[in-house]
This record gives structure tokens, sequence and C-alpha cells, in this order.
């Protein structure tokens, strides 16, 4: 199954050289230690090698979370795309947990995976023509339903990727993986996660993200591992 709603990103190839590929323990952000309000330029968390660069309209909320007492928010309305941006150590390996929500049909939520500005993973929660909801991958050009989604709650997604192999999956709310997808575009390396916010032609929609963590291994490898660290 194709569902085409994000627009086709063309961005040139950025390369990387290869050294020093990897994080430094877990990169992770649950923003429970922020003030309520603006996300732009929080710099909580750990492990990150930037701030939150974000549009004004994401903001840190304590009313609708998945893990803790906050989680980020973005209000959309019709015609507006906005994103927030931060920066991880470049790695070829590894894996990606996040929480990820919304409470309207006509909006979509994605969480995107870069090399500088090149996107390399994406996972999205859309609907095919207004009816049914699911959660999607994008390889290359094509995006594929991967799981249903159930609206108005939080879902979790893990992914494994393998940049050298050029490829990455995903297991939705602690679910079997899926069979591994080729990248959106070739990248040498991943360093950068977009929280993007698409927007349909109708309708207003409130968006949410939570409970980000990033390792330089696979889930079964460090699974039990960095999981006690404090924000």
């Amino acid at each position: 199954m194709q569902f085409k709603f994000f627009a086709v990103l063309l961005c040139s190839l950025i390369v990387i050289p290869q050294t020093a590929f990897g994080v430094s323990g877990l990169v992770k952000d649950n923003f429970n230690n922020y003030p309520v309000g603006v996300l732009d330029g929080g710099n909580k968390g750990k492990h990150w090698t930037s701030p939150w660069m974000a549009d004004s309209r994401f903001e840190v909320e304590k009313n609708f979370t998945f893990e803790g007492k906050k989680a980020v928010h973005v209000a959309m309305v019709h015609g507006t795309e906005p994103d927030a941006y931060r920066t991880f150590t470049p790695q070829t390996k590894g894996s990606i947990h996040f929480a990820m929500g919304k409470d309207d049909i006509s909006h979509a939520p994605g969480f995107i995976v870069q090399s500088g500005n090149t996107m390399a993973l994406l996972i999205f929660i859309g609907s095919d023509f207004q009816q049914g909801r699911s959660w999607f991958i994008r390889e290359g050009y094509n995006q594929y339903a991967i799981a249903p989604y159930i609206m108005g709650t939080f879902g979790t997604v893990d992914i494994e990727f393998d940049i050298t192999a050029q490829h990455y999956r995903a297991s939705v709310n602690g679910g079997a993986f899926t069979n591994w997808y080729g990248l959106v575009n070739p990248v040498a390396s991943v360093d950068t996660i977009r929280l993007h916010s698409a927007s349909a032609d109708f309708g207003a929609a409130n968006l949410y993200w939570d409970d980000i963590k990033i390792s330089n291994k696979h889930t079964q490898e460090h699974e039990n591992n960095d999981e006690n660290e404090t924000d």
C-alpha cells in the first residue's frame, strides 16, 4: 500500500568523513525537565550536539504525555508545516525509539532522521483518502502502511538502521519488526532528527511527540542498558 501525503524532499547528498561515528551514551530527551512553553532553544536531555531549533508553534505541554509529566505538542492549522530539529553525533548503525500521536485525521505527524538536510528515514501517521489510520514507512519515493493507528493515543516506534547497508526497519507498539526498507535518500551517516507536521486541506489538529532515545546499537543489543540514566 502506498501513501503520497508527504512531499518529496530533494536535497543534495551530504557526505561526512567516516571518522568517530557513534554516540557516547544514550541520546535521549523526554521533555520532562523543560518549562511549559516554546520548545525552540531547549537544551535538556543527554548527549545531543545542539539545542532544539523549532518553529515557535512547537511547545512543551503537560496535558497529553506518554512516559512522564511533559511532551512536545504543535497545534496545526490549514496550510502550515512546522518543523523542529535537533542534532547528535553522526552514526551509521543504531536504533531509535520515540512516541507519537495526534487527535485529528486530516494532519500527519512525522518523525524524520536526516544527514544534514537530507532525509534518510521517515515514519509518520497518516490515512488513505481520509479513511483508515495507519503508521507509514517511506522507501525512496514510496510510502507503505506498516501498522494500524488508533486516533487520540500515543503509539511507540522502534527503528533499527544500518546506513552501510542503506536500509532500516521499524517495530510499532512493541510488535514484530517489519522487513528491511531502503532509505529515503542515500546518505553516509545520520546526525539529525526532525519532528515534522504535515498539513491537509482542512481542519485543525494537535500533534504530539515524546520519549526520544537514540543508540548506536540495535534494539536487542542495548535493551536494558543505559535505560536508568536520568535527564
